[in-house]
């Protein structure tokens, strides 16, 4: 459609999700009646590496600036979500003091959080009063450096965004205006992402983001939710104190085909009814080209600015690195002059240039002699470099076959990643990359805070909760948890060093 046959209403609110390979728009406009026309749009990165990678940041303000021009976004509201890839969210509700201590031992965690890379983390957070003594705390955390390259291509674009937040807080917040689980707790899963996330959702409110290891396709997250529904049903009746309902219903949002084949896996289960989370019809009037890929997280997206909700009701990725605009009275001025400062530059530098040049010519006539003697020489230290360093090649592949892992250190990293409250009774390698740890937690939720910790090791490939058991005498959990490393990460003794 023409840019100049676009008509924006001042109603419009505008909602942006960024996936790791696409990246989505939704407007929504409201109707005569109470429902909402909702457009979508979405681009595909053309870099393999994403839209957040640094090859791929000229693109991404470029499509920003695109949308901006075409739908007058400066006109309108502008939120935006982050796909689970990029952050995770942490819940924490309860008493009011034990809300604080959860939130200050949190910040302690933060830091280590390595499944979201290395370097600084930040956080984006609200919190409520649900009951005279019942808080409610939502903490999403992501890589500072994730978060400043959004944020340097919203203001790039020009584009202000009043949030940023996780994607999965959003799709939980679309459960609950939908009706889907206010009665009980509600299983949500994403898979719009390289792998899937899993949360409970009751009353619109996230109660726990999960991330199965092995739910990196469709049957591996059917998998990982029939092996752990039991532990997740007990963590609603234990660590949220919720006893309505089951935890037997399921709702899928995705691709419409990952989507569908997800919720087909389920059908032979007693246990799981699984669905695809649907928002068309009713308050929502979908319009959508026919290739593009599924809308829910999107319309998940732009749905809080058409329910009223507000900056402090959300968890702002963007609250640690916001800057004020350039509004200077400096910046202001050259806005204005600038054509005839270009102007006035181009003519002095004409000027300068000519004189410059011909000041270069001279001196380069001089020095070409001495130049090409400096070639022949270097290119004869670059022969014997390269000879030199075949050498060091050769020493260090000798080197490197003489290397024997070296386990001391790897233990040492697998205990420094313990939890306070986690003790660890065994440490048994099965082979040269396979590794049983045996230990005992004072909580069942600690396991899986456990798992999440060994996870985010550099050296882990894989994490795979083997059993968890009470220990009647010391009223403890004790678990088998496996890890597989990988075979290049291991940590391995310089043989040269050794008497």
């Amino acid at each position: 459609m023409p840019q100049s046959s676009i008509t924006t209403d001042v109603r419009q609110r505008f909602g942006l999700r960024i996936e790791r390979d696409l990246l989505q728009l939704a407007i929504a406009t409201p109707t005569e009646g109470p429902s909402h026309r909702i457009t979508i749009e979405a681009i595909h990165c053309p870099r393999p590496d994403g839209w957040l990678s640094p090859a791929a940041q000229a693109d991404l303000v470029d499509c920003l600036i695109q949308w901006r021009h075409k739908h007058q976004m400066d006109q309108g509201t502008t939120v935006a979500s982050l796909d689970g890839d990029y952050c995770v969210t942490r819940i924490t509700t309860g008493h009011p003091q034990d809300v604080d201590s959860e939130l200050n031992t949190l910040g302690t965690r933060i830091p280590r959080y390595l499944q979201l890379g290395p370097g600084e983390k930040v956080i984006g957070s609200f919190r409520e009063r649900l009951a005279a003594s019942v808080d409610y705390a939502v903490t999403g955390v992501a890589s500072r450096g994730v978060i400043e390259t959004v944020y340097e291509a919203f203001r790039a674009a020009d584009l202000n965004v009043l949030w940023l937040e996780p994607s999965l807080n959003s799709l939980a917040r679309l459960a609950g205006h939908l009706g889907h689980c206010n009665a009980a707790p509600t299983l949500i899963a994403d898979g719009t992402g390289r792998q899937w996330d899993v949360g409970i959702a009751f009353e619109g409110r996230l109660l726990l983001d999960y991330r199965p290891a092995a739910a990196n396709n469709e049957q591996g997250f059917h998998d990982a939710v029939i092996n752990h529904l039991e532990r997740l049903r007990r963590f609603c009746q234990r660590h949220r104190q919720l006893s309505d309902g089951n935890l037997s219903e399921l709702l899928i949002c995705g691709s419409p085909e990952k989507a569908k084949a997800a919720a087909d896996l389920f059908d032979d289960s007693n246990d799981i009814d699984a669905a695809v989370l649907n928002v068309s019809g009713g308050e929502f009037i979908l319009e959508q080209s026919e290739h593009e890929s599924g809308t829910t997280a999107v319309v998940a997206t732009v749905l809080p600015l058409l329910i009223g909700i507000q900056n402090d009701g959300v968890p702002d990725l963007l609250d640690h690195v916001r800057r004020a605009p350039d509004v200077s009275t400096t910046t202001q001025f050259l806005r204005i002059a600038w054509p005839a400062l270009v102007a006035a530059v181009l003519l002095l530098g004409s000027f300068a240039m000519v004189h410059r040049q011909r000041g270069l010519s001279d001196r380069a006539i001089q020095r070409r002699d001495a130049m090409q003697a400096e070639v022949y020489r270097t290119k004869a230290r670059m022969m014997t470099l390269a000879q030199r360093r075949q050498l060091v090649d050769h020493f260090r592949r000798i080197e490197k076959g003489a290397a024997e892992p070296r386990w001391n250190l790897t233990l040492r990293q697998i205990t420094q990643s313990l939890l306070d409250r986690c003790k660890l009774n065994s440490f048994h390698v099965e082979d040269g990359h396979q590794i049983l740890l045996d230990g005992t937690v004072t909580d069942e939720s600690l396991v899986y805070e456990q798992v999440s910790q060994f996870r985010r090791l550099p050296e882990v490939e894989q994490v795979a909760l083997k059993a968890t058991n009470p220990e009647p005498q010391t009223r403890g959990i004790r678990f088998l948890i496996g890890l597989h490393l990988h075979k290049e990460s291991l940590p391995v003794v310089d043989s040269t060093s050794e008497d």
